[in-house]
């Protein structure tokens, strides 16, 4: 039996505010929509487990620590079982510990909204585990190009980046994960949309500096229209976006609404033919993972596309390099995996392909903010994204292999609690389908 509780609490912070996506002195006067830190409760076999996503642009090590403990105080779950995930929207402020150097109104400013944050995320699951009751889920996945690989480059290694040199869209022809993903929680008792989870790999900057409103960008307008349709509380997991744009990066306010829709009516859409798990196995782990930093050698050997010079090498700073963790928060055959940082899309799919589970979906921005994770090929070529990285070209690949790890033995853990992790049509009895005209 599957319980599925879900919850939201509003995380808008008071003005005036920095917004911490675009430059440093764009300061937030208004609000364009609320945002929000949203709490999915899953049960199954007495095993619980909570995922927080925010709509904020980054987390950090000591954050989700605070939330974590938080969590687990007000709701008796272990630590291990709390998962947590910032959508990267630009349009929001950062949550970061107060500077030294800063006045002391700005210090007041950071640690205020942080905390706001924190005890939102903490308030939302506490309702999402006290409300949570028995549910059916239902997953699907659909393809919507939306994004675009920021990475441009020409035979003879010549490198241009989105979303500067726009005029040379047509040719970013880069790898971006299409895979819009989402799972339906529906009420056993009333049948109505507990919580519908979705996941993309774009980055949520499709409004841009133009405007200094407060936004929770395309999430923000997928989420609502969701709701809209369906009731229950829709929560948004970012992918693995780290050098994929939205195709409108940018663009204004019109062109976020826009992105939103497109993706909410796919997500509608494809309720239609949802598959119904008969497995709903819940499963969490958290693995540690030293992940080596960038030399000063390995820098300078890097194609200079444009001029990036660094005072110090990060492996001058931390010589045994940096110790983060990834999570993995197993629901029946369906894997979510979350990432210290912005790992390109490149290494999300490796994920996805060498996964143990049927299908696997990657969570950006989870346990930590290490910047930039790319994959390995991206140091030869150069470009933003490396040059500006902590982290040596091996990390991407030590990080995954981790991941990998990491899920055969969930996976192994699972199974021995419960049936194996299937899809429906993998298993014995016939492929299950909706009756004409029924919708999940």
């Amino acid at each position: 039996m599957l319980l599925c509780g879900a919850a939201k609490a509003c995380i808008t912070p008071d003005l005036p505010i920095n917004l911490a996506g675009y430059r440093p002195d764009l300061i937030a006067t208004g609000v364009l929509d609320d945002l929000f830190a949203t709490a999915l409760y899953v049960e199954s076999g007495g095993e619980g487990a909570v995922l927080i996503a925010m709509d904020t642009i980054s987390v950090d090590a000591e954050f989700v620590a605070d939330i974590q403990a938080g969590v687990a105080k007000a709701t008796g779950l272990p630590a291990r079982a709390v998962f947590t995930t910032a959508s990267h929207s630009h349009s929001t402020p950062r949550v970061r510990k107060a500077r030294e150097n800063e006045s002391a109104e700005a210090r007041a400013q950071c640690e205020a909204y942080r905390s706001r944050v924190v005890n939102g995320c903490v308030e939302a699951a506490h309702r999402a585990k006290a409300g949570a009751e028995e549910a059916t889920a239902h997953y699907n996945t659909a393809r919507i190009r939306e994004n675009l690989n920021r990475r441009v480059f020409f035979p003879g290694g010549e490198y241009f980046y989105q979303p500067k040199q726009k005029n040379l869209l047509p040719l970013a022809d880069g790898y971006t994960e299409e895979e819009l993903g989402f799972v339906f929680f529906r009420s056993v008792k009333t049948k109505n949309f507990v919580s519908v989870l979705a996941n993309y790999t774009a980055h949520p900057l499709t409004i841009g500096d133009s405007s200094s409103l407060v936004s929770a960008d395309y999430p923000g307008v997928l989420k609502r229209e969701i709701e809209r349709n369906l009731g229950g509380t829709a929560v948004f997991v970012t992918g693995s976006c780290g050098d994929n744009h939205p195709l409108g990066a940018e663009a204004g306010i019109a062109r976020c609404e826009r992105m939103g829709l497109a993706l909410a009516e796919k997500v509608l859409y494809h309720r239609w033919d949802a598959v119904d798990l008969d497995v709903t196995t819940v499963g969490a782990e958290h693995r540690e993972v030293v992940l080596p930093a960038l030399t000063g050698a390995q820098h300078a050997a890097m194609p200079r596309n444009f001029d990036f010079q660094r005072k110090q090498a990060p492996a001058e700073q931390h010589p045994q390099g940096f110790r983060t963790r990834v999570s993995l928060l197993g629901i029946g055959p369906l894997l979510f995996v979350g990432v210290p940082g912005e790992t390109t899309a490149e290494l999300g799919a490796r994920l996805k392909w060498e996964s143990p589970f049927p299908k696997t979906f990657v969570m950006f921005m989870a346990t930590d903010n290490l910047g930039y994770i790319p994959h390995r090929n991206a140091y030869e070529w150069g470009g933003y994204e490396v040059l500006t990285s902590s982290l040596a070209p091996s990390a991407g690949r030590k990080l995954i292999d981790e991941a990998l790890d990491g899920a055969e033995a969930l996976k192994a853990a699972m199974e021995r609690r419960g049936p194996p992790l299937r899809l429906p049509g993998q298993g014995a009895g016939p492929v299950p389908s909706n009756a004409p005209g029924q919708a999940r």
